[in-house]
């Protein structure tokens, strides 16, 4: 099998790049086990793709056995560097059998070079292909390596299946660049070689470095592999952008070489030309190569102290507990699309704080009450504003620390941040893991304390505005039920004061017959008096609670009317009915709607003098997609005063002399049972007043009514004015 080699530049250039990525973790990463072993993993790469570039350009038997034995050193050195990373990332200080792994790999490296146990020597098989014979600690070279690497794997592994978020994702890219790039090369540089004397794959092994540097170097940028925070100067944009000018300077120079092959060179013009093109699109050329640098290295940028000052006003005008919740749990999603946000809040009822909101409708937790006594909450009620799940205790004599932690994992968030206001902690919002997986920057953590005070701010609010409108709620109770004692009292005490008078006289006029039949007509007359009060109140306390059922509006009215019919005749009143075309069926009670008109009916009697008019009105209403059917009671009598028109179905409020003051009041009462809305106004011509009824028309009305597919066709015209005019029936 006759393969050619890569061209052993490509390891030179490997070899330093892997050298440069591990002076940058060595030098900018949290110090630790960690980023020693991966500072001289790298370092191994690099004297190991180093040595392959001397071994494949030098074909000198006796240097060529020198880099092979090297290159078996630093692969030891690989081997035993990557077992330490992969046992100890991300935090762990001491890693098991590190003392043998350690002392093996030392004592492999230094019989490599000082030995002809691995490599015997080196023969020359042409250009760039060279033959390497084996020694007797081969085989035990290879078991060492193949064993140490599954051992680090599985270590691995097994902390990515209990990882979330952001270390998942670093473990991840760890796997991919280091783990499965090396065992490819001991597939390829032992496996193979021992199994089956396949040596042609060996040279094609460090090629897999394109594999481990950007693999690598992509997750120390994008997802802070060993905790890395870069920083792109101006210098670095600035470069990039010459770069890229000379790029298009050298490609229009091209462009028109290509164009003119038969003219050397390029005029003075031409390269003021070219030079015009250059500084026209250096700036935006710069400015794109910053926006793309910026994006990739940091990701997202957010303007904070906008979208602060907008979350300011929008928290500062919301009236509802959970609305705030909702609006929080929206905006940390969509700034930071996290795995999990779910905002809890004080439910003193529950004594603990409950899941308002959250960010999807798959949390199946959303019922979940954290108690008051939890560690999370009482961690957090410490006037501790946040809480990191990666935190490392500042104070290891804080016991706390460690089950809220536990907790805040248990919930699935890496950030517990409190709602905290003026001593007292409101609730807090658990934040998970970024799908992105980038961690939590400062600015980002500042952001959400920013944002928990103010809707700690916000949720206060809602408390004391709850607490004024239940004053304010609790004052008008007070209100109605002083005019309704005024009311009963003035109305019970007139009779009374009739009965207590003839049975004040009634000692001295025992005998005299005539007094004892007036005095029980009166007390028989104020006794039922005070029983019909009595029963209208008890017509008033309670909202009809009477099954509805489909029914023609037109019901109700015909027989109230024919109910009255003595009375309108005996006053001479005319009374007209215009019920249009269609008139759907409304959801009602029978005896209620009688009850409702002939209130507004006796009403309207009372207030007409003799030869009056009375006219009913149906029309249909359909005003932003709500349907309704309106009743016009109208009658002749005298206007009432606009001092007094919004208080006429207050209970015991009457113009008329006697009056009860409830006849309009049980009116409201039964519209208020039907979902409807009465009112009243006053008319210009002719003269008198219009009590309004609207009736709202549901869907099973809708289809209940024989009259619906008339009704469905003339839905949509626009409200007609009522007018005097309207068709008269007399009755």
């Amino acid at each position: 099998m006759d393969i050619a080699p890569p061209n052993p530049v490509f390891f030179l250039l490997l070899a330093f790049f892997s050298l440069a990525l591990a002076t940058l973790v060595h030098f900018k990463a949290r110090s630790g086990p960690v980023r020693n072993y991966f500072s001289l993993f790298a370092i191994s790469v690099a004297m190991w793709l180093a040595s392959g570039f001397l071994l494949y350009s030098d074909i000198d038997p006796q240097r060529g056995v020198l880099w092979a034995r090297i290159a078996f050193a630093a692969g030891a050195l690989l081997i035993l560097n990557l077992y330490h990373v992969l046992v100890l990332f991300p935090d762990l200080q001491t890693a098991p059998f590190s003392r043998l792994v350690t002392g093996i790999g030392s004592l492999l490296a230094l019989l490599s070079v000082f030995s002809p146990l691995l490599t015997r020597e080196v023969t020359s098989a042409g250009v760039f292909k060279i033959n390497v014979v084996y020694g007797p600690l081969f085989l035990p070279f290879t078991l060492y390596a193949v064993t140490i690497l599954i051992f680090g794997v599985y270590a691995l592994v097994s902390r990515f299946r209990e990882a979330s978020g952001l270390r998942r994702l670093q473990i991840q890219y760890l796997l991919l660049g280091t783990a499965i790039p090396v065992a490819t090369v001991l597939i390829t540089n032992l496996v193979l070689p021992v199994a089956f004397k396949l040596f042609v794959l060996a040279p094609y092994g460090r090629l897999l470095a394109l594999v481990f540097l950007p693999v690598t170097a992509h997750a120390i940028i994008r997802h802070r592999l060993m905790d890395i925070k870069l920083f792109v100067e101006k210098a670095v944009v600035f470069v990039c952008a010459i770069a890229a000018g000379a790029t298009i300077f050298s490609g229009l120079l091209w462009l028109l070489g290509s164009l003119t092959p038969s003219t050397p060179g390029i005029s003075i013009r031409e390269s003021f030309v070219i030079a015009l093109i250059i500084a026209a699109l250096f700036h935006p050329v710069k400015t794109w190569i910053e926006m793309a640098l910026n994006r990739y290295f940091y990701r997202e940028r957010h303007d904070y102290p906008k979208i602060l000052k907008e979350s300011s006003e929008r928290l500062s005008t919301t009236l509802e507990t959970r609305s705030t919740a909702d609006y929080i749990t929206g905006l940390v999603s969509r700034m930071f699309r996290a795995e999990l946000v779910r905002v809890y809040l004080r439910d003193a009822s529950r004594d603990g704080f409950v899941a308002l909101a959250r960010n999807h409708s798959g949390d199946s937790r959303l019922d979940l009450v954290v108690p008051l006594t939890s560690p999370l909450s009482s961690y957090l009620q410490r006037d501790r504003r946040l809480l990191v799940r990666d935190e490392v205790p500042q104070h290891p004599e804080d016991k706390t620390i460690g089950p809220a932690i536990a907790e805040l994992r248990d919930l699935g968030g890496e950030l517990a941040i409190a709602f905290w206001h003026l001593g007292r902690l409101w609730g807090f919002v658990i934040v998970g893991a970024k799908l992105s997986g980038d961690p939590y920057f400062s600015e980002d953590i500042d952001f959400m304390l920013t944002l928990g005070s103010q809707a700690a701010i916000a949720i206060e609010n809602l408390q004391l505005h709850r607490q004024m409108e239940e004053e304010r709620l609790r004052a008008e109770r007070l209100g109605v039920i002083g005019t309704l004692a005024s009311g009963i009292a003035h109305e019970i005490k007139n009779p009374l004061v009739a009965i207590r008078t003839f049975a004040e006289l009634l000692p001295e006029r025992f005998r005299d017959e005539d007094f004892h039949g007036e005095f029980s007509k009166v007390v028989m007359r104020e006794i039922g008096r005070i029983d019909g009060l009595v029963a209208r109140l008890r017509e008033l306390a309670s909202r009809p609670a009477q099954q509805l059922v489909a029914l023609d509006l037109r019901t109700p009215i015909d027989e109230t009317l024919a109910l009255l019919r003595g009375q309108l005749e005996q006053k001479q009143i005319r009374v007209g009915t215009d019920y249009g075309r269609a008139v759907p069926s409304i959801l009602g009670e029978p005896n209620l709607l009688k009850q409702l008109f002939l209130n507004l009916f006796m009403n309207a009697i009372e207030a007409m003098e003799t030869g009056g008019e009375l006219s009913v009105r149906l029309r249909l209403r359909h005003i932003l997609g709500v349907s309704g059917i309106v009743a016009e009671v109208t009658n002749s009598g005298t206007e009432i005063s606009e001092n007094i028109i919004n208080q006429i179905f207050e209970p015991f409020f009457s113009t008329k002399p006697g009056g009860s003051g409830l006849g309009l009041a049980i009116c409201r009462n039964i519209a208020d049972a039907h979902r409807a809305t009465i009112r009243v106004r006053n008319n210009i011509v002719p003269n008198g007043v219009t009590f309004i009824i609207e009736f709202p028309v549901s869907d099973l009305s809708l289809s209940d009514s024989p009259n619906g597919v008339l009704f469905s066709k003339r839905i949509q015209q626009e409200e007609i004015d009522f007018q005097s005019g309207s068709s008269f029936t007399g009755s």
